[in-house]
């Protein structure tokens, strides 16, 4: 278990007020991880959902730009890593089917 899953873990026992109080530290680790591998990455989005499900909404409008940068960074990564996956699964396909006919 990482890290990443154990914060997970706990954030779903934490109280909605208690997220909102580590908004600051939150975005750090969120745009930190826009280096990790890509499950983590996917693990990353889910830790995001949790914080947006519990959170009552912020207070401070600097803090609602940076949920809304760091939701569309976090989301275009999953995607990117969602749309390589699938372009390569088309790839091998096609070259298994090219290698059938020759």
């Amino acid at each position: 278990m990482s890290i990443l899953e154990f914060f997970y873990c706990y954030m779903q026992t934490c109280s909605g007020s208690q997220l909102a109080e580590s908004w600051g530290s939150l975005t750090g680790l969120l745009k930190d991880g826009m280096t990790l591998t890509p499950p983590a990455q996917f693990l990353m989005l889910a830790v995001l959902n949790e914080f947006v499900q519990k959170c009552p909404p912020l207070a401070e409008k600097k803090d609602m730009r940076d949920l809304q940068d760091v939701t569309a960074k976090v989301c275009r990564k999953c995607i990117y890593t969602q749309l390589v996956t699938l372009a390569f699964a088309v790839f091998c396909s096609v070259v298994l089917v090219m290698a059938y006919f020759v």
